[in-house]
């Protein structure tokens, strides 16, 4: 129990080191920490000496005190966490409301295949036969409490007792267990790995693609790519047709958790779908997912203009 309890705190305190990294202030709030882990730690704080020289030099006194930890250790440690939490704070203020509830766009033609933006939560989909999610380079899938596709899928997919609680992850343990025969990754942008949909059947979904779209770099926003974009689009959009099927959801690559530009996740995303239902003769709807409203008139403004 008490491993399992030092796991969590160690798993804490990375997330708070992780967020904290990504920006300026958030690395003055560590340096200030590790200076008052670094003050008990020295046998003669170099703070101490510092105000005592001063000290002496202004009041002609000593500030030096034999109380321990010394005072630098509080002054820095408080002041440490202090901005920690300013700055976690502000990044809550900073995250962007996510729309839930579902609004669907006007059909725009291309072809013989009718686009659909499709705003909102993707746990409110019915009877779209194909889930496209979003995945990064090591194939690990989003968290199944998170709002990210990869993560409402998983917890879509997954089976929960009458009391709410988790009885078995099915899409992770598929994932899991294709990537121990296969390779542990890192992958290619472009893969893609077809999964039953376990208990997302329930609400008409027949087949998921799970897609290796974006490269996640620490600190920064992920990287993806056109030509990645394109093979994963074209597969999917091959595996509806020759299952016969008749509708995909595909979600703007990169947008989420990404934090790609969204101008060139939006554009990627239309141009590889344009590109590949211009050489479909069969009729099909594709309905591109986006969580934001400023998101989806985006997306909007750009179906227009390659459909006009």
């Amino acid at each position: 129990m008490l491993k399992t309890l030092n796991t969590i705190k160690l798993i804490i305190i990375y997330g708070l080191i992780s967020r904290l990294r990504q920006n300026i202030l958030g690395k003055l709030a560590l340096l200030l920490v590790s200076g008052a882990i670094s003050v008990v730690l020295l046998p003669a704080p170099f703070i101490e000496w510092l105000i005592e020289k001063l000290s002496d030099y202004v009041f002609d006194q000593s500030c030096s005190s034999n109380f321990w930890p010394p005072f630098s250790f509080y002054l820095l440690l408080s002041s440490g966490l202090a901005l920690g939490w300013y700055i976690n704070n502000q990044e809550k203020a900073k995250r962007p409301n996510l729309v839930d509830c579902v609004s669907k766009s006007d059909a725009f033609k291309i072809k013989n295949s009718n686009v659909i933006c499709f705003l909102g939560s993707v746990e409110n989909i019915v009877d779209i036969d194909v889930i496209v999610t979003s995945e990064d380079t090591n194939l690990d899938l989003g968290s199944i409490n998170g709002a990210s596709v990869s993560g409402r899928i998983r917890r879509m997919a997954a089976t929960f007792n009458e009391r709410n609680e988790l009885v078995k992850d099915e899409l992770n343990d598929f994932i899991h267990d294709w990537k121990n025969k296969n390779s542990l990754g890192p992958f290619n942008k472009g893969l893609c790995i077809i999964s039953p949909p376990f208990n997302a059947a329930r609400v008409g979904i027949k087949s998921i693609v799970h897609a290796v779209a974006i490269e996640k770099n620490a600190g920064s926003s992920a990287s993806i790519n056109l030509s990645a974009i394109k093979s994963i689009v074209d597969y999917s959009i091959n595996h509806v047709l020759d299952n016969n099927y008749k509708s995909i959801f595909i979600p703007v690559f990169g947008l989420g958790s990404g934090q790609v530009a969204q101008s060139d996740s939006i554009d990627y995303t239309v141009s590889a779908v344009k590109s590949s239902l211009e050489r479909v003769d069969a009729s099909i709807t594709v309905y591109i997912g986006v969580y934001k409203a400023d998101d989806s008139f985006t997306l909007i403004q750009r179906l227009v203009r390659e459909t006009l």
